[in-house]
């Protein structure tokens, strides 16, 4: 069964990854760049390489309202991976470590949070 997840995933990022070779290289600014709209798809995968540049958020702009299921797969359940989710109307302007300081967590682990347009999500 973990190899056929592991199949699904590998799938998935090759698909993602085909998609994006059309685009070049951002370029190199003192600005943070601004968050990627997610994908009108229901499957949203993120990896701990998302928030590496963060403090460990990875930062997601809706554009429409969406429910999510999030899950955490196999891989992350053996090696002890936690995480946490928040659902903001703004965009957190300060450093994200400061983020559980400052709001409630909308998910722990695995659960359900509705997002609508135009709010941000942190993992």
């Amino acid at each position: 069964m973990k190899k056929i997840w592991m199949i699904v995933f590998t799938l998935i990022l090759a698909v993602s990854l085909a998609a994006c070779s059309g685009k070049s290289a951002p370029s190199s600014s003192e600005e943070e760049p601004a968050p990627a709209p997610v994908p009108e798809t229901e499957t949203l995968v993120i990896s701990n390489m998302d928030g590496y540049e963060q403090a460990g958020f990875t930062e997601l702009h809706f554009t429409a309202d969406k429910d999510l299921t999030l899950t955490r797969n196999d891989v992350s359940k053996s090696r002890g991976v936690e995480w946490t989710a928040y659902v903001l109307d703004e965009k957190f302007e300060d450093s994200y470590r400061y983020i559980p300081q400052a709001y409630e967590r909308s998910v722990n682990g695995n659960g359900t949070v509705s997002v609508k347009a135009g709010q941000y999500l942190y993992i």
